[in-house]
């Protein structure tokens, strides 16, 4: 797939009750980074965060959580109540040991959830 690099008049656009804005060269690095094996456009995946179903919401989450190199950034587009739903899914059962810390650190920095994740926490002196 390839990408045509246009000028858009507006490139920054407010998407969630986070009050984060994202360019669409961040949708543009989810599609390369995320979705190389699809054909998705940005405006797909802009279209899935907004209005998609549930389980769209729950496949591109989960794409960005395994493949994206900025995971927290890609992940604050997605509403809050959508996120609390999200990193509550269990996790795939190929990767759900690799995949514990990355789903435990979302949860701390999204939603300050203070749940101990084993390997993470403080060593005491």
């Amino acid at each position: 797939m390839r990408f045509v690099k246009q000028a858009a008049p507006n490139p920054i656009v407010k998407i969630t009750s986070f009050a984060y804005t994202c360019t669409t060269t961040q949708y543009e690095r989810i599609c390369r980074e995320c979705f190389w094996d699809y054909s998705m456009s940005p405006e797909d995946i802009r279209n899935i965060i907004e209005q998609g179903s549930y389980t769209e919401k729950k496949k591109l989450f989960f794409k960005i959580v395994f493949n994206s190199t900025n995971r927290l950034a890609d992940s604050k587009l997605f509403s809050e109540s959508d996120l609390r739903q999200l990193l509550q899914e269990p996790l795939p059962e190929h990767k759900s040991k690799y995949m514990e810390r990355r789903i435990g650190i979302l949860k701390y920095l999204l939603l300050n959830d203070t749940t101990v994740t084993t390997g993470l926490e403080w060593k005491k002196l």
